[in-house]
């Protein structure tokens, strides 16, 4: 098994980085995107396959940004049944 470059990078990790671990291109740039979202005061959408880790990432965009001491909001669309959860 490769070692994630995120742990061989210089300065602090930070904590979405301990939870979101790899080197390709594709995180890379999702690791980036993450950053620069959340440093913005918007709303989000993030779509996504069931388990692909869109719950993972919203924890991440939110622990990053300024709203990190607020509650995280998650709101699931469903496609197939058209209901509305707020959790």
């Amino acid at each position: 098994m490769k070692e994630s470059s995120v742990y061989n990078k210089p300065g602090p990790v930070t904590q979405f980085e301990e939870e979101i671990v790899g080197h390709s291109p594709a995180l890379q740039y999702v690791l980036n995107q993450i950053r620069i979202i959340a440093k913005t005061d918007s709303v989000t959408l993030i779509q996504g396959e069931t388990g692909t880790g869109k719950e993972v990432v919203a924890r991440a965009i939110h622990n990053q940004s300024a709203r990190r001491q607020g509650p995280l909001v998650k709101i699931e669309l469903r496609r197939d049944s058209g209901t509305v959860v707020r959790e």
